[in-house]
């Protein structure tokens, strides 16, 4: 180093001794000291500590103290040397100290000389890497002492000095010694990193950060594994830290930089495995982002990196199972479910081909006839070495576990994981029950012991839970009378199997209860439920639940307080005992009134406003079917969900609270609820940060200009439609964030003699509501929304204020008018003003998007029964074949078939139908289930 700088300066220099003799010694050392070593693993691991500078084996270090002692005197004899010469030497000196393995005198020379960067002039590249060196070197001596906290500040300096060395010269414009700079900054920084473990966890980030920063601009091939390690050694102290509740950003902005750069890492240093190998480097990195991703809370922004990261190392790996179970996660998460069924499938067939054979032999043969051919090729010699280098391959193969299977523990939870996701997101129960089925087989007949142990009865409550739900799920959709009871049984079992196995899983319990109570066995669900809220009270959906369940009992002041607890412990997140205090006997207020569709002697309410009241409950002031909910993150890789999701889980929980207070207090009190209900909605939605999913269909424009409303306009400011003055609606624009939505012209439908087909029905003008453009937004949003317009709509048709009501249904159809929702519910405000015709085209427009809607059916139904016309009733009876179907619960259902037997004369069917319907009316909530998911 110091030769080639010696000759650049020839005559410049005065102090020719000096700077000769460091030459010299430097010389002397590099001829002495073993070639630094810096050696390839497949999977880089992280050091206890820093390595430290070789030394000179024993046996040849006389040269190098000769050496020494002349540049020892060279120094004290020197009198016109320049400090940056006689700085330069001295450090050359402790140096060889050290390299002779006289530590603490180098620790004490090197403490002499000056060892930050230069500010002035008068120096050279090497006198930057010497500045390095000397640190380094100093912080190398006191880990051989045992000064750890010493060295630990040497390794400091010796980084932050390397920084200030590339900056000066970057500045300067020059390249010279910056190869040796590098090489010498590398070692600095990652003993730096190594040792800094120990401490602070903070200040060994900023460390790796240093490393990091400087390793971007290196070539790929220069000390990879370092460069690999020091990246696995920062993302364990990300995974070990967490995002911090103050700054999450930082964290996730580090595990996203750490990710993009070992990526380019692995992708340039790696290539697509030959038969029977794995691109074991590739997998590890695979494995540490998808944990990272985990880590950080395995939501929907992180999926779509980790989604990229799975689909780019699809060109280095070939058929893993690891990464398709990382994917499968990922694009769940993202939303991507197709993606992800799609994923599933192919990781299914896979992993249950690698079950057919003996994947590992199979790998082994591959490698062992590779080794075979190669030897052929090259001659018995070099074939003689080669199967020695595979035998070699072949331990470190076993030592290391490298292969690219999926253990039984790992297919059964990523077979019980999609189960979730057809039944939940895809809709496929189907699917669903083969996957959690197929669990079962590999659990009962698995070999390898990963499903033994303490945690095999968790595992296998687990795939009880899944059959469960996919059971229960298969038979909602299927909605068959002849294989509903044999089904619902069979989830039944299968839930109550998982809660005994696992009595601590309060997932299993909120299932176990959602399925009893859609069995209508209320006491014991409640139980259930209240057990679940017990285990896990931070989870909003399970306190839903149970006030949904104490509703049932018609104990409403008891399920107000617990839809009032779970509010309170979702804004102070405090444990609570509340849920104890319900009592699953039922007992509770008896003067509360509740809504029924039968009068007092159990015959037909004689007009449309009993009627009515009857209809109202059966979920027409809400969502029906769809609305998703999920846990309250305890596993969010087990259980994903997303910013709209808990957006609807909290909103859902409200408007069942404002249900139960109208059943208390009357529609002026609920009336009044509703304002902080739809306040809390828009300062909500803020909040998600999801991205645009489903087109949803605007009403169309009429000739004025379209108006766009952003998603920060206030709810409370856009009362206007329900306190208009009748026949004289303003113009209006939509409620619904992020959307645009023409300003509308007066409605066609204000004047009461105005007639329409359903195919031209609309509140907002004549024209066909499905003609509008698409907008992109937050479909489930505006689901929601739309339901709570029409709450509002069906709790101001209560209170008497019609034309307020129909302006709610106004907003509501503006926001989505194929929600067969909005035509039923606009249908009940025609029955109110006696405009029967136009109630039954509304209907009918309902049944024309979903034929089979429960509430319009009724509807339909009951104004057939009413027109007391013979020739009627069959179409009625036809229609409420329902309740073999979709409305085998629907208590009205069965009331309104009851009529039909009862206008023809069958007595004995009547009386069944009527007592079926009592018992269902007893066991009914103010809502129905479709305000939960069925699945968390």
């Amino acid at each position: 180093m110091l030769i080639s700088a010696c000759l650049a300066r020839g005559e410049a220099r005065t102090s020719a001794t000096v700077t000769a003799q460091a030459a010299l010694t430097e010389v002397t050392l590099h001829s002495l000291l073993p070639k630094p070593s810096f050696p390839s693993s497949s999977s880089p691991t992280i050091p206890s500590s820093p390595p430290t500078h070789p030394t000179i084996p024993t046996a040849s270090r006389s040269s190098a103290l000769t050496s020494l002692d002349l540049l020892r005197t060279a120094l004290s004899s020197s009198t016109n040397a320049s400090p940056v010469d006689k700085n330069s030497a001295e450090i050359v000196r402790g140096w060889g100290l050290y390299c002779v393995a006289e530590f603490a005198e180098a620790v004490e020379v090197l403490k002499g000389c000056e060892k930050e960067a230069p500010n002035g002039g008068g120096w050279e590249g090497y006198d930057l890497t010497l500045r390095v060196l000397a640190n380094l070197v100093e912080g190398d001596a006191h880990s051989e002492l045992g000064n750890s906290g010493a060295a630990l500040a040497a390794y400091k300096s010796a980084a932050r000095v390397y920084d200030d060395a590339y900056d000066i010269l970057t500045r300067s414009g020059g390249t010279k010694d910056d190869v040796r700079l590098r090489d010498v900054g590398e070692r600095a920084m990652y003993a730096y990193c190594i040792a800094s473990r120990g401490g602070e966890p903070l200040n060994s980030m900023v460390a790796h950060r240093l490393y990091l920063k400087h390793s971007s601009r290196w070539s790929p091939s220069f000390r990879t594994t370092r460069t690999l390690t020091i990246h696995n050694s920062f993302r364990s102290l990300l995974h070990a830290s967490g995002p911090s509740k103050s700054a999450p950003e930082e964290w996730h902005a580090d595990a996203a930089r750490n990710n993009s750069a070992q990526e380019v890492l692995v992708r340039a240093t790696t290539k697509l495995p030959p038969a029977g190998e794995v691109n074991a480097v590739y997998l590890a990195f695979l494995d540490s982002v998808a944990e990272g991703w985990r880590i950080g809370g395995a939501g929907r922004a992180g999926a779509a990196e980790v989604v990229e990261i799975m689909y780019n190392a699809l060109t280095h790996t070939f058929q893993s199972q690891r990464l398709l179970r990382h994917l499968i996660h990922a694009l769940t998460a993202k939303g991507a479910y197709e993606e992800a069924g799609k994923a599933l499938h192919l990781y299914t067939e896979l992993a249950n081909k690698t079950r057919e054979t003996d994947a590992a032999q199979v790998a082994k043969d591959a490698r062992k006839f590779r080794q075979k051919t190669q030897a052929a090729e090259k001659g018995e010699a070099q074939g003689k070495r080669l199967e020695l280098d595979f035998e070699k391959e072949k331990e470190a193969a076993e030592e290391e576990d490298d292969h690219d299977f999926d253990s039984d523990l790992e297919f059964v939870r990523t077979l019980t994981f999609g189960t979730r996701v057809f039944c939940k997101y895809l809709g496929k129960p189907e699917e669903g029950l083969k996957l959690a089925r197929r669990a079962r087989e590999i659990f009962e007949g698995s070999k390898d012991g990963t499903l033994g142990g303490e945690g095999k009865k968790v595992e296998e409550s687990r795939i009880e839970r899944a059959l469960g739900v996919a059971l229960g799920a298969l038979t909602a959709k299927e909605a068959d009378v002849d294989t509903r009871p044999k089904r619902h049984a069979e989830a039944l079992r299968h839930l109550e199997a998982a809660a005994t196995l696992d009595p601590s899983s309060w997932e299993t319990l909120y299932h176990l209860a959602y399925q009893l109570f859609e069995l209508r066995q209320v006491d014991a669900a409640l139980e259930h439920a209240r057990r679940a809220v017990e285990l896990n009270n931070a989870n909003r959906d399970c306190w839903h639940l149970l006030g949904l369940l104490v509703a049932a009992q018609k104990d409403f002041a008891a399920a107000l307080q617990v839809l009032e607890t779970a509010l309170e412990e979702e804004n102070t997140g405090e444990g609570t005992s509340a849920a104890s205090s319900v009592s699953a006997s039922g007992a509770g207020s008896p003067d509360v009134p509740v809504v029924n569709v039968f009068t007092e002697d159990g015959n037909t309410p004689s007009d449309l406003t009993e009627v009515e009241e009857g209809l109202d409950a059966l979920e027409l002031d809400s969502a029906l079917s769809f609305l998703p909910s999920g846990a309250a993150k305890p596993n969010a890789l087990e259980f994903p969900r997303d910013d709209t999701e808990e957006l609807i889980s909290a909103v859902q929980i409200r408007m069942t609270k404002n249900v139960v207070i109208e059943a208390m207090e009357g529609p002026d009190a609920a009336l009044l609820d509703q304002q902080a209900l739809f306040a809390f909605f828009s300062r909500a939605f803020e909040g998600v940060r999801d991205e645009p999913d489903t087109p949803v269909r605007s009403a169309p424009a009429a000739s004025t200009p379209e108006t766009t409303v952003k998603k920060a306009s206030s709810i409370m400011g856009r009362r206007r439609s329900v306190r208009s003055t009748a026949g004289t609606p303003e113009p209006q624009t939509t409620l619904s964030p992020t959307l645009t939505v023409p300003t509308r012209a007066p409605s066609a439908l204000s004047s009461p003699t105005q007639q329409a087909s359903y195919s031209t029905l609309s509140l907002n003008n004549g024209g066909d509501s499905n003609g509008g453009t698409a907008v992109e937004t937050n479909s489930r949003s505006t689901k929601l929304l739309t339901d709570l317009w029409l709450l509002s709509a069906a709790s101001y048709r209560r209170a008497g204020k019609l034309e307020e009501a129909r302006g709610a249904i106004q907003e509501a159809e503006t926001l989505n008018p194929d929600d067969p929702d909005v035509w039923a519910q606009y249908a009940l405000y025609n029955l109110a003003i006696s405009r029967q015709d136009v109630a039954r085209t509304s209907v009918i427009k309902a049944l024309a998007f979903v034929p089979t809607h429960i509430p319009s059916i009724v509807i339909l139904s009951r104004l057939y029964l009413l027109s007391n016309v013979p020739s009627q009733i069959p179409f009625a009876e036809g229609l409420l074949q329902i309740t073999k179907r979709e409305g085998w619960d629907i208590p009205e259902a069965w009331f309104e078939l009851s009529r039909c037997y009862k206008e023809t004369g069958r007595k004995e069917k009547e009386r069944e139908c009527l007592v079926w319907a009592l018992q269902l009316e007893q066991s009914r909530s103010v809502r129905g289930l479709g305000c939960l998911s069925r699945l968390l």
